[in-house]
C-alpha cells in the first residue's frame, strides 16, 4: 500500500476514533443511553485499531530499505539501443549472404564477395567505387552502407544511404534509410523518411510495409493511439494480401501481429497482447514446417516477446518455459553460425537468469548469468564498443544475485567492475550511458552501509542531468529517499517533530483510557 494512502487512513481513522468517543460520551452523560454508549465505544475502538495497524505499517514502510535495482531497466535504456545495433548488424550480415550468394553477380560484387570470404571487410569496402554517371551507383552506395553496418560504422553507413537518395529519390531508397534509422532508435529521422515513402507508395504491399514500420516508430514515441491505428491498418492490408497469396504474405501478417502485441503489452492490455503473440506464433510454426532455417529465428523472437509478457504478469514458470524454448532454438543456430547467433544465446540466458532470480532459483540463475557473461566477454574482446555494455548489465544483475546469496565480496567485485565500464562509456556518450552509471551507484548505495549516502548523493547528481524518462525518475526518487534517511533534522524541526509525536501518542493513550472506562461502566456499572 502506498504511503500516501496509509497517511490518509491514519488521519481519517484518528478523527473517527475521536468522533466515536464523543458519541459514546454524549450517549452516556446526556442521553443516558447504555446502547448508544456501547456502540460509540466499539466504533471508537475499531477506528483506533485500524489507525494503529495503518500507523505500524507506515513505520515499517519508512524503515524498509529500497530494493536493489535489477538491470532489466538499464537494458530498456542504453542496452536496448545496443541490442538494436547488434540485431541490425546480424540482420545485415544475413541479407548480404543471401544477396551475394547469386551466381550472376556483376564483377564488382564478385570482388566484394571474395574479400568477405577471406574476412577482408575493409578491402571489400574500398573495392567499391562510385564514379559520376555510374549506372550502378545506387546499388553500390547501398552495398557499401551494408558493409559499414557489419562493422558498426553507422555514421559512414548513413552517409552512403543519403548518397543513394541523392542519386535516385525512390520509394526503396527512402524506405531503406528509414529502416536504418528505426533500427538505431532515431525515430524523428525515420518518421520524415516514412512520410516520403507513404507519398510514393503505389501498391498495397508497400503501403502496408510503411504503416507497419510507422506503427513501430509511433509506439516507441509513446504515441499509442496513432500506433494502434497504423498497425491495425497494416494488419488489415496484410491479411487481404495473404488471403490472395498465403505463402508470400503470411510472414508479414505474423510480423505485424508481433508489433501489435508489443504495443498492447506496453498498454497493459495483456489478454490482447497474448492473443496477438499466440496467433503470430501459430503462423510462424506453420511456416517453420516449410522452411525452418528462415522462420525458426522468428519463432525464437516471438517466444522472447511472449516471455516478457508472461514475466510482466508474474507467470514466471510460463515465462521460463518460453525463454527455454527460445534458447534451444538459438543454441541450434549458434552451432551452425556462432558469430551471428551466439549473442542471441547470451541475451536469452540473461533474461532467463532474471526470471530464475525472481523465482529464488539462485543456483540456476547464477549458471545462466555466468554463461551469458562468458559469451559477452568473449565478443567484447573483439568488439568492446558493441558488447561491453552487455557485460556491465550482466555484472549488475549477477551482483544482485550474489547479494541475495549473501556472497558480498563477489557482489562488490561485480558492481565495481560494472561501474568502471559504464563510467568509461558515459565519458564518450553521456546521454546514452549516464542513467546506467546512476543506477549502479544507486545499487552501491544500498549495498554499502557507511558509504551509502556518498553513492546515493552521486547517483542523484548524475540522474538529475539525464533525460527525465519514467525509469530515470523512479530511480532518482529512490536515491533521494536514501538521502532522506541519512539527512539530520534541524534543531527546530526536531523539536517540533518531538512535540507532535508526544501529542499524538498522548491523544491515543487518553482515547484508550476513556473508551475502556466507558465500556467498564456500561458492562459493570
Amino acid at each position: 500500500m502506498k504511503k500516501e494512502k496509509l497517511k490518509v487512513i491514519i488521519w481519517i481513522t484518528s478523527v473517527l476514533t475521536v468522533i466515536g468517543i464523543g458519541v459514546s460520551g454524549y450517549a452516556y452523560f446526556i442521553e443516558e443511553s447504555s446502547m448508544g454508549n456501547l456502540a460509540g465505544a466499539i466504533f471508537a475502538i475499531v477506528s483506533f485499531i485500524v489507525a494503529m495497524v495503518s500507523f505500524a505499517t507506515l513505520m515499517k514502510e519508512k524503515e524498509k530499505p529500497p530494493m536493489l535495482l535489477d538491470f532489466n531497466t538499464a537494458t530498456r535504456l542504453a542496452d536496448e539501443r545496443l541490442k538494436k545495433e547488434i540485431d541490425l548488424r546480424d540482420k545485415t550480415i544475413e541479407e548480404l549472404k543471401k544477396e551475394l550468394a547469386h551466381k550472376d553477380l556483376p564483377q564488382w560484387e564478385q570482388i566484394v564477395r571474395v574479400h568477405l570470404e577471406k574476412g577482408e571487410l575493409q578491402k571489400a569496402i574500398e573495392s567499391i567505387n562510385t564514379d559520376a554517371g555510374d549506372k550502378e551507383a545506387v546499388q553500390k552506395h547501398i552495398r557499401k552502407a551494408q558493409l559499414y553496418i557489419t562493422n558498426f560504422q553507422f555514421t559512414e553507413a548513413e552517409q552512403q544511404y543519403k548518397q543513394a537518395i541523392d542519386v535516385l529519390p525512390s520509394f526503396n531508397n527512402y524506405f531503406a534509410i528509414a529502416r536504418f534509422y528505426v533500427d538505431l532508435n532515431r525515430f524523428s529521422e525515420a518518421t520524415d523518411y516514412y512520410n516520403h515513402c507513404l507519398s510514393l507508395a503505389t501498391t498495397l504491399q508497400n503501403r502496408a510495409a510503411v504503416l507497419n514500420c510507422m506503427g513501430v516508430v509511433q509506439w516507441m514515441n509513446n504515441a499509442y493511439f496513432k500506433a494502434n491505428a497504423s498497425l491495425k491498418e497494416a494488419l488489415k492490408l496484410r491479411r487481404e494480401l495473404a488471403a490472395k497469396n498465403r505463402d508470400t504474405y503470411l510472414p508479414d501478417v505474423a510480423n505485424t501481429l508481433i508489433n501489435l502485441g508489443n504495443l498492447q503489452r506496453d498498454k497493459n492490455k495483456y489478454s490482447k497482447a497474448e492473443a496477438s503473440y499466440r496467433e503470430a506464433l501459430k503462423i510462424l510454426r506453420e511456416l517453420v514446417a516449410m522452411n525452418p532455417d528462415t522462420y525458426l529465428p522468428n519463432v525464437a523472437t516471438a517466444l522472447h516477446n511472449l516471455g516478457i509478457l508472461q514475466m510482466n504478469k508474474n507467470k514466471y514458470s510460463k515465462a521460463e518455459a518460453s525463454y527455454k524454448e527460445a534458447l534451444k532454438i538459438w543454441r541450434e543456430f549458434a552451432d551452425k553460425n556462432r558469430d551471428t547467433y551466439l549473442p542471441d544465446v547470451a541475451m536469452t540466458l540473461h533474461n532467463l537468469g532474471m526470471i530464475q532470480n525472481d523465482k529464488k532459483d539462485y543456483s540456476e540463475a547464477e549458471v545462466s548469468y555466468m554463461e551469458a557473461l562468458k559469451i559477452w566477454k568473449e565478443f567484447a574482446d573483439k568488439n568492446p564498443d558493441a558488447y561491453l555494455p552487455c557485460v556491465a548489465t550482466a555484472l549488475i544483475n549477477l551482483g544482485n544475485l550474489q547479494c541475495n546469496k549473501k556472497d558480498y565480496s563477489e557482489a562488490k567485485a561485480s558492481y565495481e567492475e560494472a561501474l568502471k565500464i559504464w563510467k568509461e562509456f558515459a565519458d564518450k556518450n553521456p546521454d546514452a550511458y549516464l542513467p546506467s552509471v546512476g543506477m549502479v551507484l544507486f545499487n552501491l548505495s544500498i549495498f554499502y552501509q557507511k558509504l551509502s549516502l556518498q553513492y546515493a548523493k552521486e547517483a542523484v547528481e548524475i540522474l538529475d542531468k539525464c533525460n527525465n524518462t519514467p525509469e530515470v525518475q523512479g530511480i532518482l526518487d529512490k536515491a533521494k529517499q536514501i538521502l532522506s534517511f541519512g539527512k539530520p533534522l534541524s534543531r527546530w524541526r526536531a523539536i517540533i517533530s518531538l512535540i507532535g509525536l508526544v501529542y499524538y501518542y498522548l491523544v491515543i493513550v487518553v482515547s484508550i483510557i476513556v473508551a475502556l472506562l466507558i465500556i467498564i461502566d456500561v458492562l459493570f456499572g
